[in-house]
């Protein structure tokens, strides 16, 4: 379960960062404001764990800096709340923070460097264990993560890119089982690679730039996991200034559970 947490922030942090990979909407010079939530509804599937079910909502907000034309940076934050529930009752909240930096180099026009660097701090809760006990613990993430996008444009409306990534994510875990007066347990550390590549096809039309998209994902903490995410968009430029979206993704070839995700963003440059 702890990988998990750990492997769960790490991919969110990693999306945070890789959002700003292409930053089409970016202005010329100056500064670029985003902010997103997501909502998703992940059920354990039952080799995994009898009756559970996730829910995990996401809200971000993202400040980025057109340094020149070819160099962005950018602060983002990350806010995480969520829970699961058992059908034997045991149910645990989590609620993480994270703050992190990324720096986006465009090498040419088919080519972007991007790489970001992310602190995820994490809390988290487990109640209605045997006995009466509950459980806390404390976990803390440093993420590093590089990649790069390959992009080809098509009769000025259709953009194919291609993006590998790899991410290593550290933790730092200190664990308490509470019972009479709390016995706590030793703390452990915990370390994620994490290998992505994600084609996308996008088609341009009028003011609505509509996407469809793969996430191949390749995890080793210890053992490998091999899992996906497809993802179709939508973003809808209302004037100079302002862009609105709106994006479903859905879980493929995941051995432990099922996940759905809808979102929705806004991006304001000056």
């Amino acid at each position: 379960m702890k990988k998990n947490y750990t492997a769960l922030c790490a991919t969110s942090a990693a999306i945070l960062a890789a959002t700003l990979s292409v930053p089409a909407f970016a202005a010329n010079s100056g500064f670029m404001f985003s902010t997103a939530a997501t909502t998703m509804d992940r059920k354990f599937r039952p080799s995994a764990a009898v009756g559970s079910d996730i829910l995990l909502t996401n809200y971000s907000l993202s400040v980025g800096y057109k340094v020149n034309k070819n160099l962005t940076v950018s602060g983002n934050y990350l806010r995480s709340n969520s829970k699961i529930t058992r059908g034997d009752g045991v149910n645990t909240k989590t609620e993480a923070d994270t703050f992190g930096l990324t720096g986006i180099y465009k090498i040419n026009s088919n080519v972007t460097a991007f790489g970001n660097y992310s602190r995820t701090a994490v809390d988290s809760n487990t109640q209605n264990l045997p006995g009466g006990s509950f459980f806390d613990f404390d976990l803390d993430i440093n993420l590093y993560l590089a990649g790069v996008t390959f992009s080809k444009v098509v009769d000025n409306k259709y953009v194919f890119t291609l993006t590998p990534t790899i991410s290593y994510a550290d933790s730092d875990i200190e664990d308490y089982l509470i019972q009479s007066g709390g016995i706590p347990v030793a703390g452990t550390k915990d370390s994620v690679t994490t290998y992505s590549l994600t084609p996308n096809a996008s088609y341009i039309h009028g003011k609505g730039v509509y996407s469809i998209g793969y996430t191949h994902n390749r995890r080793n903490s210890g053992e490998d996991k091999i899992y996906g995410k497809a993802k179709v968009g939508a973003n809808y430029n209302i004037n100079s200034t302002v862009r609105v979206g709106l994006s479903y993704a859905e879980d493929i070839a995941r051995d432990d559970t099922d996940g759905k995700e809808f979102g929705i963003n806004v991006t304001i440059k000056i």
